[in-house]
């Protein structure tokens, strides 16, 4: 729990990143003694091309903060029914006290899954667009 309480912040850095690519680009190319013109037309088609994929790029972060909050709700769910559930060592398997643990587990595994594939179909768009440039 404590490492994805850490996520959100590296997620909103990566989002940042991603949206202001222009800037961290322009700064290695000045750190490299660059020719500023080569630079601001560097700078000027990258920001272009991020304009023009910064819908992709949200609904990327978005599905991953999403499906982090949908693994956030299954593990706080998981510890509150802590000792009504347990893994059998011999199968891997979680075995559950009572078919109500079971439904909030698999309903709350099932939101996972769904987020998940949220995640995978927009990062495919986003790769997809890139793919076509």
């Amino acid at each position: 729990m404590t490492w994805i309480e850490q996520q959100p912040s590296r997620i909103t850095d990566d989002r940042d990143f991603f949206l202001n690519q222009a800037s961290e680009m322009e700064q290695l190319l000045n750190d490299q003694g660059l020719d500023p013109l080569l630079i601001t037309i560097i700078k000027r088609d990258s920001n272009a091309r991020i304009q023009a994929e910064a819908v992709l790029i949200e609904t990327v972060f978005d599905a991953v903060s999403g499906h982090q909050l949908q693994i956030r709700g299954l593990l706080a769910d998981m510890k509150s029914h802590r000792g009504e559930w347990f893994v059998d060592p011999n199968t891997g398997q979680i075995q559950f006290s009572s078919s109500a643990v079971r439904n909030v587990f698999e309903s709350r595994l099932d939101a996972v899954k769904r987020s998940g594939t949220a995640v995978q179909d927009a990062i495919q768009s986003w790769s997809n667009r890139n793919k076509q440039e």
